[in-house]
């Protein structure tokens, strides 16, 4: 026997195994689908809960997205996610936008047309201590966040290429973001990303207004430890006394993140 080639095979079966160890660790993550939820679509894709008042948050594979529908003697009113699958990308810039808050320019989700995605209504006047826009786990647990993906609605597209009766074309200089933001137990915030919707602050050459999804890297939120949740906010180059004045609308799927073990 060659007693050095077997001291030599020895020392790789610890290597190998561990290795092995390694490769075979169970991964915990979550990426949502939002066609998992069991819920119902009208004929034009619009979710059936749209504007149900009872209807407090949405509940994907254990991870939920906050929503309020106020119901007041003017109308009925929704902020925070909605559910969608709705493949309609026209520009309905000379009718009423408010009809079709509900599409998104790709017409699906990241999967392909008419798959469901989730359209995020920041409300402008809401506060860190009390966001519209919140991602947690439904059983109230941390986690770390890894990436998800982003695009603009027709709504908020077409209102920043064109301009509104309310906000302007966006041009040379103009810029819009979605801002996440991370927060631990004891309720500080552990970190941010940013990821601009609208961005035409270079040359003309590089200006930027998506229609496809984009993925963002979220693992800056978890500079400061594990996260109880994330909440989102935007900011505009657009903006007046009352906050931003283009459509407060962009759209969101296939979250990941890492529940803590």
């Amino acid at each position: 026997m060659n007693i050095k080639k077997t001291i030599l095979l020895a020392g790789l079966i610890p290597v190998l195994t561990l290795m092995s160890c390694d490769d075979n660790e169970p991964d915990n993550s979550i990426t949502t689908d939002f066609a998992s939820v069991e819920t119902g679509y009208d004929e034009n894709g619009i979710w059936n809960e749209y504007l149900n008042p009872d209807s407090k948050e949405i509940n994907c594979q254990g991870v939920t997205f906050s929503r309020e529908v106020n119901v007041t003697e003017y109308g009925t009113y929704w902020s925070g996610f909605c559910l969608s699958r709705s493949s309609d990308v026209t520009d309905y810039s000379s009718g009423n936008w408010l009809d079709h808050q509900c599409d998104v320019m790709s017409g699906g989700g990241v999967a392909g047309k008419g798959t469901p995605f989730v359209i995020a209504y920041w409300n402008t006047m809401d506060t860190p201590e009390n966001p519209s826009l919140k991602i947690s786990l439904a059983n109230g647990s941390t986690f770390t966040a890894v990436s998800i993906y982003v695009n603009n609605t027709t709504y908020g597209y077409y209102a920043m290429a064109n301009g509104t009766a309310f906000s302007k074309k966006f041009e040379q200089g103009d810029w819009c973001k979605v801002i996440f933001h991370g927060v631990a137990e004891n309720g500080e915030e552990t970190g941010t990303a940013e990821h601009y919707i609208a961005d035409y602050r270079g040359s003309g050459e590089a200006w930027k207004l998506p229609y496809e999804w984009e993925m963002v890297n979220l693992e800056q939120l978890n500079a400061g430890g594990a996260l109880k949740y994330i909440y989102l906010t935007m900011e505009s180059s657009d903006s007046g006394a009352f906050g931003m004045n283009n459509p407060s609308y962009f759209a969101i799927d296939r979250l990941k993140i890492q529940p803590a073990e």
